[in-house]
């Protein structure tokens, strides 16, 4: 039950700050790049297919704000700086 809130308010939260971003031109057709930044909270290892997957409902929040399909987004990763109490940054190349 804890899980499922936590990914309903990821989804959420992505949703509002795509819209807050204000207007993205998305190509009508076709992948979109996606550049996720993750700035971990302490250093430690990571794995990159871990880190994606923490991503996906946020990844669905922001399709829902472009009114597009996930299934056109092709994510590439970045790690970088640390940062207290982490964060992670996306853009839409």
């Amino acid at each position: 039950h804890r899980k499922a809130t936590a990914v309903k308010s990821a989804r959420r939260e992505a949703y509002y700050a795509t819209l807050a971003a204000g207007r993205i031109d998305l190509p009508a057709e076709g992948l979109i790049a996606v550049r996720l930044t993750f700035h971990p909270p302490g250093n430690y290892g990571f794995d990159h297919d871990g880190l994606l997957s923490r991503c996906k409902a946020s990844l669905d929040g922001i399709a829902d704000a472009l009114k597009t399909d996930d299934n056109r987004f092709r994510p590439s990763i970045t790690i970088g700086y640390t940062m207290k109490g982490g964060c992670v940054l996306v853009e839409i190349l």
